[in-house]
Parts: structure tokens; sequence; C-alpha cells
């Protein structure tokens, strides 16, 4: 395998393996009813074969909850303040969930709840995935089972980072979380013009 493909399908994966699908849901758990009957509303994440829950620390009366839509009814008088924080509780749990499929093979919903709650692993960097990959790429060379040429290669590249993140977001680096499927192109293509250091095809 050329080193460009090589290295743009460590690209696309840290960016692009976000098919895997996961569902997000808010519902009741009316059996946790305060004496007022005010249950606390809880959100069930499901990631392929499996499934966890966490409450929200939000609450409401079962008459103000709308089951169909997995929302508060606008019939409650704090329904927008909740709803909008149910809208970000969701959006929270996406960007861990690209996150750790970036960086991981499989991902559990478990993995998302953990993370999300501050008992997970931290938001890693794009300098971060590159450090995990060259040092996990040199264990292969040292095994004499990859070349110690390509090693040298991702270094190379490694180090270009910090000047691509500059000119494009002026940053020194970025969390995986918020990479757009863009990245990958835009990075090869800044190698390949301004750099030179890969072959355009």
């Amino acid at each position: 395998m050329h080193f460009e493909t090589k290295f743009g399908n460590l690209l696309s994966n840290s960016v692009m393996k976000l098919n895997q699908s996961m569902s997000i849901l808010f519902w009741l758990y009316k059996q946790k009813a305060d004496d007022s009957g005010v249950a606390p509303i809880y959100c069930r994440i499901t990631l392929g074969e499996t499934r966890t829950q966490f409450s929200t620390s939000k609450k409401v009366h079962p008459d103000f909850w709308n089951s169909t839509a997995n929302k508060v009814s606008i019939k409650c008088p704090n329904a927008a303040a909740i709803n909008e924080d149910l809208d970000g509780i969701k959006g929270d749990l996406r960007k861990i969930f690209n996150q750790l499929t970036a960086t991981h093979e499989a991902v559990t919903g478990e993995m998302v709840k953990n993370a999300f709650t501050g008992k997970g692993q931290e938001k890693k960097t794009v300098k971060e995935l590159f450090d995990i990959y060259i040092a996990f790429y040199k264990q292969k060379v040292d095994q004499k089972k990859a070349s110690y040429r390509t090693l040298q290669k991702f270094k190379t590249i490694q180090s270009k980072l910090g000047d691509f993140f500059i000119k494009e977001f002026r940053l020194s680096d970025k969390p995986l979380c918020e990479l757009k499927a863009s990245f990958a192109e835009n990075f090869m293509h800044f190698l390949s013009v301004n750099e030179k250091l890969l072959k355009t095809q």
C-alpha cells in the first residue's frame, strides 16, 4: 500500500468512523416520582446492542410530559428551558460519540455515558491521535512488521499539523469531536500543495 493511501485512510478513519448508529431517547421515570408526582427525566443511549441510561437532573410532572415527542409539553411553564437543556444534552452526547468513534474500534453506550458524566476519557485532540498512532506504529517497526521509512514520514507529517491548524483555524490543535468530514481532504491538500510532502494524483 502506498504511503499516501495509508495516510489518507488514517485521516479518513479518524473523522469518518461516525456511521455507527446511536439512538438517544428521553423518557419519564414515573416510578421515581416524588410525593408531589414530579418525576425525573432520564436519557437512554442505545448503541448497537448496548443500552445504558442516566438521569438528566431534570424533573417534570407526568401531565406535562409528551411521550410521543419525548420532551416537555408546551403546557408546562418551564417547557422551553427544560427542552433546551435536553437538546443540549443530546448535542453533547453526539459530540462525545463522534470523538470516541474516531479513537476506538468499538464504542458502547456506557462509554458515551461515562464520558458525558465525567467518568470517561478526556477529549482527545488531533495531535494526541497522531501521538497514539505513531507510538503504535513504532511498536510495529520495532517488531519488524512495518517500515521505519514510513514511520519517519508520519513523524514529518505530524510536525506539519501545527502549521495547518494555525493556517486554517488560528489554533495549535483541535479536539477530534470538532472536526468536520472535510478535514482529511483539506489536510491532504495542504501537505500535497503547500508542503510538497505527498504525491498528487
